[in-house]
């Protein structure tokens, strides 16, 4: 059982009456940040839920890491080989949702990685990554139309002190609430979910006995090696002695 469904777990332990007020909050949270009626409309382009998977090229350098990349890429393949979800993952590593956005582009850039078959979960993890803007997200997942993104491409060429979203917004061709629940996405994408560890349940007692037998082995390592000390410190005063004499 990974760390995510350890916290769901305890999540189904608490009684229907409270899920239902933590539900109720919940969705009072998403509608403030406006991301409520995205979720109902498009629960299968959440990217966070999304699976990513190895294809053969990223089996075998997962394998024989002949690439050289760094750790945390072998990191994210390996929880990616697991099959759990981006969420998931993020979990597990301690990883935020940008960073992770950014190991599955790359890796998905470098062929280690299957492309998701729908252009909005596409659109989203570069939107995430970084690699594209809230209006060329927009637009990518055709919510702008292609004459409706020149015009404000255009338009912001010829007035730079103007930001792109503030352009869209200008010329009616999306909504503030629209942008807002971007911009809002684009912020929690960069915090990281950490469990405390405290407040769940113990799955395996072995590493804290294997600390401890870890540590008692020091402590025998470290009498041995002062008794060592002590006889050969006494050996080289009897030579010493004999010498004089």
């Amino acid at each position: 059982m990974n760390n995510f469904e350890l916290f769901l777990s305890r999540i189904f332990d608490i009684p229907l009456w409270a899920r239902q007020v933590l539900y109720l909050k919940l969705a009072e949270n998403m509608r403030e940040n406006l991301c409520e009626n995205y979720l109902r409309k498009n629960p299968q382009n959440v990217f966070a839920n999304y699976v990513p998977t190895l294809t053969y090229e990223g089996y075998a350098e997962l394998k024989d890491k002949k690439m050289g990349f760094d750790g945390n890429i072998y990191r994210f393949l390996q929880n990616c080989e697991k099959g759990i979800s981006i969420l998931e993952i993020c979990v597990n590593s301690y990883f935020s949702m940008e960073e992770t956005a950014k190991y599955f582009e790359f890796c998905t850039e470098q062929n280690l990685l299957n492309k998701p078959e729908t252009k909005e979960l596409r659109a989203m993890s570069e939107y995430i990554a970084g690699k594209c803007r809230a209006g060329e997200y927009l637009y990518y997942i055709g919510e702008l139309t292609q004459e409706q993104f020149e015009k404000a491409l255009e338009l912001s060429k010829k007035d730079s002190s103007k930001k792109f979203g503030e352009i869209l917004l200008s010329m009616n061709f999306v909504s503030e609430d629209k942008l807002k629940s971007l911009f809002v996405l684009k912020e929690e994408a960069q915090k990281r979910f950490i469990l405390d560890y405290n407040s769940l349940p113990k799955t395996d007692i072995q590493f804290a006995d294997n600390d401890k037998k870890y540590q008692n082995d020091i402590e025998k390592l470290n009498s041995e090696n002062t008794k060592l000390k002590q006889k050969l410190q006494k050996l080289l005063e009897l030579v010493k002695n004999e010498q004089n004499t």
